[in-house]
């Protein structure tokens, strides 16, 4: 287990020098199924950098294998964070507490949030900082990639894939502004929005994304927008995602979906 204790230094294995991603696979910080892998809580800035690890079988309340809280905004660059595991919240990473690191290069996999939120990741009152970051094969009750609640996050270069929840497969968002370029969701599987669920006055921008083939039981496949959420497609793409693309409830339908510039299976037909 790695404590930063607010120290401005740069925690990096060999790949920091070489590139050799080989390195990222063979230096590893193990949690043993028992602890947290990595903590960074003493206000931490981007003079705080961890680069080129495996995180993995971290085991914690909340952030099981990232917690970034309290005002850390470490850069993380060039990781793999998979299966790890948190009892509530952020089985991968967990910023919290206007907690708003870098985050780039890194893939989060196989992370399981036992009952609660933000499976991959779990974001609250923070705004952290995503490019070129795959979320795949985590599991929650809600927000299977990624749980936003009460922030406002600018992603781009985004993949989000194979997630399963309850609600939100590929994405959760309350209360929050959430922008994704050059992105894409697919695959996710929910009972209620596979790949995003939009609740209670939640604003998504996709600009030049594609979802597609996400499924769910009820509601939408692509998106649930839900008591005055909106969303907001330029040049993106909504396809084969079942049973619909986009599924409105508790909202003043149509004015909470704006769509420039881009392609819906079946046109209007597709929104529900």
């Amino acid at each position: 287990s790695v404590d930063f204790f607010g120290k401005k230094i740069k925690v990096v294995s060999h790949h920091y020098i070489t590139g050799n991603e080989s390195y990222i696979d063979g230096t590893i910080i193990d949690g043993n199924n028992s602890q947290r892998c990595v903590r960074f809580s003493g206000g931490e800035d981007s003079t705080s950098l961890l680069s080129g690890f495996t995180i993995t079988n971290g085991f914690a309340s909340a952030g099981g294998g990232i917690l970034c809280q309290n005002n850390s905004s470490p850069i993380l660059s060039f990781l793999k964070i998979q299966n790890n595991t948190a009892a509530l919240s952020g089985g991968g990473i967990l910023c919290f507490n206007n907690s708003n690191p870098q985050m780039s290069n890194i893939e989060i996999e196989n992370n399981l949030v036992e009952s609660g939120t933000g499976g991959g990741i779990g974001i609250y009152t923070s705004s952290p900082v995503l490019t070129d970051v795959s979320i795949g094969f985590n599991t929650s009750a809600t927000g299977g990639g990624i749980y936003f609640s009460e922030t406002q996050v600018s992603m781009s270069h985004i993949k989000i894939y194979r997630n399963i929840s309850n609600s939100g497969a590929g994405f959760y968002s309350y209360l929050s502004e959430i922008e994704f370029t050059n992105s894409i969701i697919y695959d996710n599987l929910a009972d209620y929005g596979a790949g995003g669920y939009l609740y209670f006055s939640s604003i998504v921008d996709l600009i030049n994304t594609t979802i597609t083939n996400n499924q769910c039981k009820a509601g939408s496949g692509g998106f649930h927008c839900r008591l005055d959420s909106q969303l907001n497609t330029i040049n993106s793409i909504l396809w084969e995602n079942y049973p619909f693309e986009i599924f409105i409830s508790g909202t003043d339908a149509p004015n909470d979906v704006t769509i420039s510039y881009s392609d819906i299976r079946n046109g209007e037909n597709g929104i529900y």
